[in-house]
């Protein structure tokens, strides 16, 4: 399968968590929605026995084949993936250390890495996150969460999902994972009194104590797979392992425990937290509820996909840590240096190519901008053109002309018919003069003599055209004292017009 994340550079990766177990493969993969986080793809793959053995592959080329053929049997292109690490060769615990910078924390616990026999005269990768600032007598110290795992464990991981064509974010730790998908819903009690998480794995049972949701304590019981399916053979070695972390919590926190939560990605968990329920009468024991939380269509799945949903809660963890590792506050990342360094690099390299892009778009933008307003422009100078040589359809509508100037002198024309012969003469002057300056969007209605001026009533498409109409008036050189006396709407054929009473005094010698 090709990494299809180099051809999408712009396209939305999907948000997948890739659990490998001892027995299978699933994949849970999230899509983000307005309601929030929904499911979008499961699956899962059986693997042959002894594929996995305590957490190592043991044939990289057969599980990346497996991979790479759930992933495209489900359709899953570019993704943003974690997978976590588990078993017996995987470590996590809180440590109280003086306080001191992130690098000096490291170095401090190497010792007591090197000190676990499963870790003895191999090499290691560790990461640490930092929870919390506490006082112990007298001294403040900082409660630091240690990740360890074989590095041989990790590269085996890194070189299958590699060899399937798929990128890989983040390397998780599997019982962190589980706290993650629990958080919301599950690992707040509302009294905030600290409470007791059981996360039962096929080689390893983690009970951790959780203050808020977050780990304060973590402890690993190493009950073999074989235990699990001889259930009062588990039950046993489980309830002595609670208990000593029952006397552990009394001891820290000065009360009793209020509540345990169980988890664990198996059918029988049901059975598990019955009979523990009984063993522990004055407890709160629950089934830890990780689905509340993410939107999933129940009558779209299969049987088959709901029966996996429900028995996932470490490969939701992946996914919700591949879609927004930031929502829950402790994440521990175990990939190899060089892997975070190529990691950034293509992080980078992606970058790059968005702001790329995105200026590209822009200059292209731009650039049909710029194309467009030079058309606009040739436009309004055509339309501009065209408007000064022929009438407005608002004023041919508006006022009945059809010709312009040619209109107006006709009306003019026809106020001869009222003038006294004595004062043809002086009339037929003035009206030569008038025809000169009537703008085309003006339609005079009356023209009269009042005590030594002329007044000029008549139509106007708009308050700019009588202003033009005075101020051709004023300009003509044969008119003084114009004043405009009066200017209303009025409604005509729908649309407004504008009635105006312009006065001039009469030229001397007329």
């Amino acid at each position: 399968m090709k990494n299809k994340s180099q051809y999408s550079l712009m396209k939305t990766p999907a948000l997948v968590g890739l659990d490998i177990g001892s027995d299978q493969i699933k994949v849970m993969g999230l899509t983000k929605t307005l309601k929030g986080l929904r499911v979008k793809y499961i699956g899962t793959s059986i693997l042959p026995s002894g594929l996995i053995e305590n957490g190592m592959v043991t044939d990289t080329p057969k599980l990346a084949k497996i991979i790479q053929d759930l992933f495209e049997l489900k359709g899953i292109g570019d993704a943003r993936v974690v997978t976590a690490v588990w078993g017996s060769g995987v470590l996590m615990r809180v440590s109280k250390v003086p306080l001191m910078s992130d690098s000096e924390i490291k170095e401090a616990l190497k010792a007591e890495i090197n000190h676990y026999i499963i870790f003895a005269g191999s090499e290691k990768i560790s990461d640490t996150y930092r929870l919390e600032q506490v006082n112990e007598e007298g001294i403040k110290k900082s409660k630091v969460l240690l990740g360890v795992v074989r590095k041989e464990i990790v590269d085996s991981y890194v070189q299958a999902i590699r060899a399937a064509g798929i990128d890989l974010l983040a390397i998780d730790i599997g019982s962190l994972a589980v706290m993650r998908a629990l958080y919301a819903n599950s690992l707040k009690d509302a009294s905030n009194d600290p409470i007791i998480l059981i996360i039962i794995e096929r080689q390893i049972t983690n009970i951790s104590i959780l203050k808020q949701g977050i780990v304060s304590y973590s402890h690993n019981a190493e009950i073999e797979s074989y235990d699990i399916l001889r259930a009062e053979n588990f039950l046993s070695k489980l309830s002595f392992e609670l208990k000593a972390v029952i006397n552990y919590y009394q001891s820290e926190f000065g009360k009793d425990v209020g509540k345990v939560i169980m988890s664990a990605d198996m059918d029988q968990l049901d059975l598990f937290v019955k009979d523990m329920q009984t063993r522990f009468s004055g407890i709160n024991i629950e089934k830890g509820d990780f689905l509340n939380g993410i939107d999933y269509d129940q009558e779209a799945l299969s049987l088959e996909e709901r029966a996996v949903l429900e028995v996932s809660a470490r490969a939701i963890g992946l996914a919700l840590r591949a879609a927004r590792g930031g929502d829950y506050p402790v994440n521990l990342d175990l990939l190899p240096t060089e892997e975070i360094r190529a990691k950034e690099f293509k992080e980078q390299i992606k970058k790059f190519g968005i702001a790329l892009g995105v200026m590209l778009g822009v200059l292209f933008v731009c650039f049909i901008g710029i194309k467009l307003q030079i058309r606009s422009i040739a436009f309004k100078t055509t339309k501009l053109q065209k408007e000064l040589n022929e009438p407005m359809p608002e004023l041919k509508e508006l006022l009945g002309i059809e010709k312009g100037t040619d209109i107006a002198a006709s009306e003019i024309e026809k106020q001869k018919e009222l003038i006294t012969a004595a004062d043809q003469k002086k009339w037929d002057e003035l009206l030569s003069e008038i025809k000169k300056v009537v703008p085309k969007d003006i339609r005079l209605t009356q023209l009269s003599d009042r005590e030594g001026k002329i007044v000029f009533k008549g139509e106007a498409v708009s308050q700019e055209a009588v202003f033009n109409f005075v101020r051709s008036l004023r300009g003509s050189g044969v008119f003084r004292g114009v004043k405009l006396y009066s200017s209303k709407d009025k409604k005509k054929l729908g649309k407004i017009c504008i009635d105006f009473d312009i006065q001039a005094v009469i030229p001397d010698g007329l």
